[in-house]
């Protein structure tokens, strides 16, 4: 059964919607992480994804599977 991109549209904001926060105590008492462990010239990068993974809707975004709606299968 294919999905229009108006369907599709929908099940993305229902999906980005949900309160991450309630599945992250629910899975896990810790708040996270402290870092990451440098190694010679990482300590930007670690902090870039340190950034990145505590953005909650690029987080929700590949956590609720919303990114496989964008990958182009036919290239």
């Amino acid at each position: 059964m294919s999905r229009n991109q108006s369907e599709i549209d929908e099940d993305e904001k229902k999906k980005m919607a949900y309160n991450l926060s309630e599945i992250l105590t629910k899975s896990s008492h810790r708040k996270g992480l402290t870092g990451l462990k440098n190694l010679g010239n990482t300590c930007f990068m670690n902090s870039v994804l340190q950034c990145l993974a505590n953005t909650e809707p690029l987080v929700k975004f590949f956590l609720f599977d919303v990114y496989q709606n964008h990958v182009n299968s036919k290239s």
